[in-house]
C-alpha cells in the first residue's frame, strides 16, 4: 500500500481513538456525578436537620463577627461620619448575642422606662466610673425594640448620660440612640445578656 494511501486510514483511526475516549471519560464523570447525589439525598432526616443548623450557625457567627468592635476610637469622627460606623442592633441582637459586644459602636431604637440614680457619689468606684465616662449621676433603663415588630422590649438596656449631651430623656419617650457599648454581660441569672451604652448622639424619635 502506498504512503499517500496510508494516510487516511491513520487519520480515521485516530479520530475514532478520539471519539471513544471522549465518550468512556463522560460516562465516569456521569457515573461520578450520580454517586455525589446519591451521597447527598441519602442523608437521614437527622443529619440534614444537623447541616441546616450548621449552616444556620454559622451564619449566625459571620453577623456577629461583623458587628464585633474593630478596636478603633470614634469619638473624635464628625457627627455624619460616627453615625456611619454604628452597626444597627436590635434586641435579639443584644440579649441573645454569643458573642460579646463590649466597646462595639451600635445604633439602637430604645424606649426610655425607669430613671435611677448612682447610689453615692461618695463611693470610690462610683467616682472612678463617673469620672472615666464623664457622665451625669442620673441615667435610665430602657427596652429596645425588636426588629420589623416595632415592639420594645423590657430588656434594662442601661443608658448613661455623657455630660456634653444637653437632652433630658424623658420617661415614656423613644429615642434613636447612636453610642458605644461600654458593658457588656453574658452571664445573667435570668438568662438575658446584660447592656450598657455610653450615648454620642441621640435623636428624639
Amino acid at each position: 500500500m502506498r504512503k499517500e494511501d496510508r494516510l487516511p486510514i491513520i487519520l480515521m483511526v485516530c479520530f475514532v481513538l478520539f471519539i471513544l475516549f471522549a465518550f468512556i471519560s463522560n460516562g465516569m464523570n456521569s457515573e461520578s456525578t450520580v454517586k455525589n447525589d446519591a451521597s447527598i439525598h441519602s442523608d437521614t432526616p437527622e443529619e440534614k436537620q444537623a447541616k441546616a443548623e450548621s449552616i444556620v450557625a454559622n451564619m449566625l457567627k459571620d453577623a456577629t463577627t461583623t458587628n464585633k468592635a474593630d478596636g478603633n476610637d470614634y469619638s473624635n469622627l464628625s457627627e455624619s461620619d460616627y453615625k456611619s460606623k454604628c452597626n444597627e442592633l436590635w434586641h435579639d441582637d443584644i440579649f441573645f448575642s454569643k458573642t460579646d459586644l463590649d466597646g462595639q459602636y451600635v445604633k439602637l431604637d430604645l424606649f426610655a422606662e425607669e430613671p435611677r440614680y448612682f447610689n453615692s457619689v461618695q463611693d470610690s468606684d462610683t467616682t472612678d466610673f463617673i469620672k472615666k465616662y464623664d457622665i451625669k449621676r442620673d441615667f435610665t433603663l430602657c427596652g429596645i425594640n425588636r426588629k420589623d415588630a416595632n415592639s420594645y422590649v423590657n430588656g434594662q438596656i442601661t443608658l448613661y448620660m455623657p455630660k456634653s449631651i444637653d437632652i433630658t430623656i424623658k420617661t415614656g419617650g423613644h429615642y434613636i440612640v447612636y453610642g458605644q457599648i461600654v458593658e457588656y454581660s453574658r452571664t445573667s441569672s435570668n438568662g438575658y445578656n446584660k447592656c450598657s451604652l455610653l450615648p454620642k448622639y441621640i435623636e428624639v424619635k
